[in-house]
């Protein structure tokens, strides 16, 4: 419990990344403009970023020893590489995990698409 505990804290950046994007992406669809394509890029750098730095801590947590050069495919490929990896360390239970963070990293899109669909 307490090992998840740990590591489940360093998720607090990426849920304030997210905070982060979703209401500033709302202020742009407010006032009827688009984000730049920095902004995009920024966004998914953080968000692996974040996941990298995750995935590491709950491996040494876990005792799981990822393969070599980990961290580049979780920055790369995080969508098929963060479900596998919870899958690996947790069973059904981190599929579900790998979900919800899949879902996390279009909540700032969706929050401005519903924005600019109901203005």
């Amino acid at each position: 419990m307490i090992r998840a505990l740990s590591s489940s804290k360093i998720l607090i950046p990426l849920f304030a990344l997210t905070a982060m994007s979703a209401v500033g992406l709302s202020l742009l669809a407010i006032r009827h403009r688009e984000p730049s394509a920095l902004t995009h890029l920024l966004w998914a750098w953080g968000f692996s970023l974040i996941l990298v730095c995750w995935v590491r801590v709950d491996a040494r947590a876990r005792g799981y020893v990822p393969p070599f050069d980990f961290d580049a495919f979780i920055f790369f490929g995080w969508p098929f590489v963060v479900p596998y990896y919870l899958y690996r360390t947790r069973r059904a239970r981190g599929l579900l995990s790998g979900l919800g963070i899949c879902t996390l990293y279009f909540v700032p899109d969706v929050a401005a698409q519903i924005i600019r669909l109901t203005r």
